[in-house]
């Protein structure tokens, strides 16, 4: 079962909620590596000159390095279309090596592709820089996984367009794609269709696919794709393509950790532009996909969240399966729960945008800050977050809100508030692909998270595909000792209308 919203709007709304031949080459972690293009001995000092007498801004954004204050910020994470996200780029040189990804001591290797004329000399140009992430073992083994990841492709794609290497399914063992003919935009397109058999999103059940950076920025997709699209992603390099149309970290194997960057939601006092940190990623479990983040929340906004909630907190509702219509939601969840919005609240705002963030997907996607509390010997049993419609015929307000399965909610960004002496663990009894247990009350097997004051995980309802993932069955386990309090952020696949 899913959780049912309540409450005014501040506080939640009810929840309804061509080619030729292919061939193996070598394994990621195998295959010789690709060294970085030179780079111009004059393109070279002209940067540092350039650096030095504070002319170029290293850019945050795609298309306009020096931010004009918070409220662009805003604008980012809110989603307008389809291309509803632009995220931080860095300026990489052979020279000044960045990790985007990997505290293991493996560094993607990047070169700045900077789109400016040598010999024009237009500082202007300067801003606008396009990350190339070159395609090598190294680079592949951040995203590579042992086992198939269904719905997740690694893409190179060569200077000209004409030519592709691709770990299908995030596989470590890739295959070579030489596309035919002189239009290599419609050949990639039917690649897409016919090489990774990737199905049109009027013919599935899922969102339209969509192709992004190795940095999570959403760069085109199904429905907006086209031959200027195209130009920019040879121009990257490696991009991932993801068949259900949003970002979900790929987490490689379990302990694998990455350091992303991150906008705090706050802005400088200095002079009023977004704040930016970074944060740590590491891989819990492959199946279901959870991953724990460091540095994402203070203790100070734990105390806020809790403050604001405490006069709103309710007993917690359920949306029942079809089989559980009657039974009284304490059968299986006996918490309190409040939903807070983030109108006039700046810590609450600050924490969407930083959601935004660090999920790569917009702010839009996010349904209300539920918060729960937990008294002694108060839980949650097993259950999942996304809907399966199948579960819910005889309820055609959640078929509606879900569009028979087509929206529904991708993620859980899930912060612990407080520390809890004994018990209060979240469980995941499927963890390494384990059987449906028979007792979903029962505790103990599988994944244990201890509630941890300022700790943050995240874990996927859907697979990189689209469908649900039923590995991704979860409890609240009860308290023994103590009060659990902690908040989470549903995102959904699709724009909800939730947040704004």
């Amino acid at each position: 079962m899913a959780s049912k919203r309540s409450g005014k709007k501040n506080e939640g709304r009810k929840e309804r909620p061509k080619a030729e031949g292919r061939k193996s080459v070598d394994d990621a972690g195998s295959e010789r590596e690709g060294g970085n293009k030179p780079i111009g001995t004059l393109h070279l000092l002209f940067s540092v000159l350039a650096l030095l007498a504070g002319i170029i801004t290293p850019p945050l954004l795609r298309s306009n390095s020096i931010l004009e204050g918070f409220d662009q910020l805003k604008s980012i994470f809110v989603g307008y279309a389809e291309k509803d996200i632009s995220l931080p780029h860095q300026s990489v040189t052979k020279e000044h090596k960045r990790d985007l990804g990997s505290s293991a001591n493996k560094n993607i290797e990047a070169d700045s592709y900077i789109e400016r004329d040598l010999e024009s000399g237009m500082e202007e140009n300067l801003q606008s820089s396009i990350l190339h992430v070159e395609c090598s073992s190294v680079n592949a083994a951040m995203f590579v996984h042992e086992e198939a990841v269904p719905g997740m492709h690694i893409i190179c794609l060569d200077e000209h367009g004409s030519f592709l290497k691709v770990w299908k399914s995030a596989r470590p063992t890739a295959i070579e794609e030489k596309l035919q003919g002189s239009d290599f935009f419609s050949s990639f397109v039917e690649f897409i269709k016919d090489g990774l058999l990737v199905r049109e999103h009027h013919l599935s059940n899922t969102q339209p696919w969509a192709i992004f950076s190795t940095n999570g920025e959403r760069l085109s997709g199904e429905l907006d794709f086209t031959d200027e699209a195209y130009d920019d992603l040879k121009m990257h390099g490696m991009v991932i393509l993801m068949e259900g149309g949003n970002w979900i970290w790929p987490g490689v194997r379990i302990g694998f950790k990455r350091n992303i960057d991150l906008f705090t939601g706050y802005s400088t006092i200095s002079d009023g532009t977004p704040e930016r940190n970074t944060a740590e990623i590491e891989t819990l479990s492959l199946k279901p996909l959870v991953l724990s983040v460091k540095n994402f929340i203070t203790e100070r906004e734990c105390d806020h969240i809790q403050d604001i909630a405490l006069p709103r907190m309710e007993y917690s509702s359920v949306t029942l399966m079809d089989k559980d219509a009657g039974r009284p939601a304490s059968d299986f969840r006996t918490s309190q729960s409040a939903f807070v919005g983030s109108d006039d609240d700046e810590i609450m705002e600050a924490l969407e945008i930083r959601t935004a963030s660090l999920t790569r997907v917009p702010k839009n996607h996010q349904e209300y800050t539920q918060v729960l509390r937990y008294g002694y010997s108060e839980k949650y049993s097993g259950h999942v977050d996304y809907f399966d419609p199948n579960l819910y015929q005889n309820d055609a307000n959640t078929l509606n809100l879900i569009q028979n399965g087509k929206k529904n909610r991708l993620s859980t960004v899930f912060w612990y508030l407080s520390d809890v002496k004994e018990g209060g663990e979240t469980n995941f009894p499927r963890y390494g692909a384990a059987p449906q247990p028979w007792d979903l009350d029962k505790c103990g097997e599988g994944l244990m998270v201890k509630p941890e004051k300022g700790k943050v995980i995240v874990f996927y309802s859907l697979k990189p595909n689209g469908e649900g993932d039923e590995l991704s069955l979860h409890a609240a386990c009860p308290v023994k000792d103590g009060v659990k309090w902690a908040a989470n952020k549903w995102v959904w696949n699709s724009p909800m209308g939730f947040v704004s």
